[in-house]
């Protein structure tokens, strides 16, 4: 298990931090700021973060790290849309997809967690640089609770993955997203647990880009009475990198 962990672990560092030798269209590095009112860990705390995004026009890689308190998580994960699986017409596009995620949260004294995901999306674009994502998946969480005896292992969980994903872009680099799934970058729930993300950001000539998100999370929407029980807000800044060509 630690051999398998450590080996992915390699492999997703490498795929990321060696994203700007394949110059990318469009890379970002981006800090955020949270402030989160959760039942659970994140009751009124305000989380730091620090994301790098790279785009290719198949493929996207992205790696982050989040820590306050009680909490550190690292992310890392890509997305590819092979040539051979996308229809593309005159006015819109059609792909297929697939995603790999890692995903490791240490809570301080409590716990240490450890998601594999994986997800294949549906993608449909437009040339109004309307896009619309339907994604479905298999998650796998192991999780070490440090107070039981080491005998007990990894507890492990079983979960599908899914999510809509709406995303509207401007001419002046405004763009506003609707997402609902049953994870984030840094949160990865069970299958009953839906994160509802309304946000917008624009990247400006100098490429500074900032952006602000709110979230919403409700448990037992599919099972009972749903109800509300965290609430994310965001606020992004960020730096964007452009590939240039010369005509």
């Amino acid at each position: 298990m630690k051999k398998s962990f450590f080996f992915l672990l390699f492999v997703l560092f490498c795929i990321d931090l060696t994203a700007l030798n394949f110059k990318p269209k469009q890379h970002l590095i981006q800090t955020d700021l949270s402030y989160a009112a959760e039942r659970g860990f994140e009751r009124d705390e305000y989380l730091f973060s620090l994301e790098y995004f790279a785009d290719w026009d198949c493929a996207k890689a992205f790696t982050g790290i989040q820590n306050y308190e009680k909490v550190f998580d690292f992310t890392a994960g890509s997305i590819f849309f092979p040539p051979v699986l996308q229809i593309q017409r005159k006015k819109s596009n059609l792909a297929l997809g697939f995603e790999g995620i890692y995903h490791l949260q240490n809570q301080k004294d409590i716990a240490l967690e450890q998601d594999f995901i994986f997800n294949c999306h549906a993608r449909y674009a437009n040339k109004k640089d309307f896009s619309f994502r339907y994604l479905i998946g298999y998650g796998r969480k192991y999780t070490n609770i440090y107070a039981l005896p080491k005998s007990v292992g990894f507890l492990v969980d079983n979960t599908v993955m899914q999510g809509l994903l709406f995303d509207k872009k401007f001419k002046n680099d405004f763009e506003f997203h609707y997402y609902v799934k049953n994870f984030n970058m840094y949160r990865y729930y069970l299958f009953d647990f839906l994160i509802h993300d309304f946000g917008c950001s624009r990247i400006f000539k100098n490429n500074v880009k900032f952006a602000g998100d709110i979230e919403l999370k409700f448990a037992d929407q599919f099972t009972t009475t749903p109800y509300l029980s965290g609430l994310w807000f965001k606020f992004s800044i960020g730096y964007c990198f452009r590939s240039s060509t010369k005509k």
